[in-house]
């Protein structure tokens, strides 16, 4: 009997830890007024998803129970393998999420939060909107150039250059965002702080697989 009370005593103490753990690492959104004013209450609670999603993997594969310190050591190490995948016969990034885990995640956020931050491109590009029946048959995301998040953007970027020059690279490029765009500058945000840490957690959801071989074309050539 002493030993089962014991084993429940256990139990209950590391449910105690976890949930101080997870306490300790939720972003409070409500903290930001702009994003307040940019989204619903309910918005506001899928974008909490999103971005706690992303955290349960950054701190998953850095193993750092801090989270603002996980998700700059998780951006290091993207950045090593950027650098190391870069050499004369191609270029290969693995991307954070294995995408099939991905889109069926996406596929249970609020649908006008999923259309607010990105669009779906299909494989084939010349496929027309009507030929797009589901998720499943997209083949990456770009990030939407009139959506809400872009709203958000435009009202940070007026006391915040950083976000402006984001708003501006998304605008200029369609929606395409390089995988170096972000994690060669990392160290200049606070992922404490709500606009960095949600832009942190869009743009490692953007990020998919690369892996480009050069030789060929370069023999063809």
């Amino acid at each position: 009997m002493s030993k089962l009370l014991g084993l429940s005593a256990l139990f209950i103490l590391l449910v105690l830890v976890s949930c101080q753990s997870t306490t300790k690492n939720r972003l409070v959104m409500s903290s930001d007024q702009l994003l307040m004013e940019t989204f619903s209450v309910k918005q506001i609670e899928s974008l909490q998803s999103i971005v706690a999603y992303v955290d349960d993997m950054v701190l998953s594969k850095t193993k750092t129970e801090n989270i603002e310190e996980a998700y700059h050591e998780y951006f290091d190490s993207l950045s090593k393998q950027l650098e190391n995948g870069i050499t004369k016969d191609g270029f290969k990034l693995n991307a954070p999420f294995k995408e099939q885990e991905k889109y069926q995640f996406l596929k249970n956020i609020d649908k006008d939060v999923f259309n607010g931050i990105w669009v779906l491109v299909a494989e084939s590009k010349v496929l027309s909107a009507s030929k797009i029946a589901s998720l499943d048959q997209m083949k990456d995301l770009e990030l939407s150039t009139s959506g809400l998040y872009m709203d958000y953007l435009n009202k940070l970027g007026v006391t915040d250059n950083r976000y402006k020059d984001l708003y501006d690279l998304i605008q200029s490029t369609g929606g395409m965002v390089g995988p170096s765009t972000f994690m060669s500058v990392h160290e200049r945000f606070d992922f404490g702080v709500v606009k960095n840490r949600l832009w942190a957690a869009i743009y490692l959801l953007n990020l998919k697989d690369i892996d480009i071989e050069m030789k060929g074309y370069q023999e063809e050539n």
